[in-house]
């Protein structure tokens, strides 16, 4: 063994610039669109969703990335879908609670209570 010889560097791949930003964009757009299908996980929902969709715009180059902007789009739009139902039925619950509570407070006999 001569110590004259040069060392040999072994080439590692180099990773593509923003590509572990596509696959996070992919993964948070179909969790998002997951919690999206369940209106009371609107939150998460569009939390995932628009952290997708930046995710998927700095990192449109990859298939990933544009796929996370798709789908992005589609968990955020369930979410305010959700958001729509919750909200459409927490006023409803409000209005016949109110409706009750108004229908007893006028009520002067127990039959009219009963009947509220």
């Amino acid at each position: 063994m001569t110590y004259n010889q040069p060392l040999m560097h072994q080439a590692y791949p180099t990773a593509k610039p923003h590509k572990g930003l596509a696959i996070a964009a992919f993964v948070l757009a179909v969790v998002g669109a997951i919690f999206g299908l369940i209106p009371l996980t609107c939150v998460i929902a569009i939390i995932c969703g628009v952290i997708a969709l930046i995710f998927g715009l700095v990192s449109r180059a990859h298939g990933m990335g544009k796929a996370g902007i798709v789908i992005g789009i589609i968990a955020l739009a369930l979410g305010i879908w959700g958001a729509i139902i919750v909200n459409s039925a927490v006023n409803d619950i409000s209005n016949n609670v109110n409706d009750y509570n108004n229908c007893i407070q006028n009520a002067q006999t127990l039959e009219q209570m009963s009947n509220c």
